[in-house]
């Protein structure tokens, strides 16, 4: 046990380092559901990540990582076995991918939207909460149906994302294909990734909200510059047309004595 609690550790530590690495938000949220996904990571089939839109007080769906169905899973399931990859060469061949493409747990994820003061939904009440919730089918009630209709299941484990005492999204994960239990071990390895992953969101959050604002003040920098030369231009207008009136008043004074 001992041995199994200190590579549950070291696991979390090289995660937690790759992620902490990682500003693009796409890219974060893919290495995150595949750290929990992969067999070199937590090891759970799929995982959908859902982010909290204050502003709109909803739960939204963002990405989801996983088999389609049992077949698939499968046929991923072989080729891993044959190469055994690590999360850092499933980052490398996903990032070869000029436009990745969504997967259909993506495609579904993206669909799903839930209000946070649903007081039944299970989702909600994890994101309220702060709370780990691990659902059965005797918890079928409290699950929204565009989740069931993205799932196929009832049975699967709902983690908070915790950053700063706030909460800013939830993961999903399950064992669907595999038919695994989900022990309460894998519910606590999923709970202690889940508050790297937050902090890692958090911080590629705040690098884009920084990037943000050098954008706009380069855009204001531009603009000021305009102002400047625009300015420059005018001043020298003025002084070209003065330069130039003096000496054709003075040429007008002599036409007119010619004449």
């Amino acid at each position: 046990e001992s041995l199994e609690k200190a590579y549950e550790s070291s696991l979390l530590r090289q995660i937690s380092q790759t992620m902490q690495g990682i500003l693009d938000t796409h890219r974060l949220l893919y290495t995150i559901l595949t750290c929990v996904t992969a067999g070199t990571g937590l090891g759970f089939n799929r995982a959908i990540l859902f982010q909290v839109d204050a502003d709109t007080n909803m739960l939204d769906g963002k990405m989801g990582v996983g088999p389609a169905n049992q077949e698939e899973a499968s046929r991923i399931w072989t080729e891993l076995a044959l190469r055994n990859p690590s999360v850092d060469d499933i980052l490398a061949q996903y990032d070869l991918q000029e436009s990745p493409e969504l997967t259909k747990l993506s495609q579904a994820a993206l669909q799903i939207q839930i209000t946070l003061d649903d007081p039944e939904d299970i989702l909600a009440k994890a994101v309220r909460e702060q709370q780990t919730f691990t659902i059965t089918e005797e918890d079928a009630l409290t699950i929204s149906p565009a989740l069931w209709a993205a799932l196929g299941s009832t049975h699967f484990v709902v983690t908070p994302l915790v950053a700063r005492n706030q909460t800013i999204g939830v993961i999903v994960a399950d064992n669907l294909y595999s038919g695994s239990a989900i022990t309460e071990d894998s519910v606590d390895l999923l709970r202690a990734f889940a508050g790297h992953a937050a902090l890692a969101l958090e911080n590629a959050k705040l690098y884009q909200e920084l990037q943000d604002k050098i954008d706009q003040l380069q855009q204001t920098q531009k603009e000021l510059l305009q102002s400047e030369r625009l300015a420059v231009i005018g001043e020298l207008s003025a002084q070209i047309a003065h330069e130039i009136r003096n000496p054709l008043a003075t040429i007008g004074g002599f036409a007119r004595s010619l004449l």
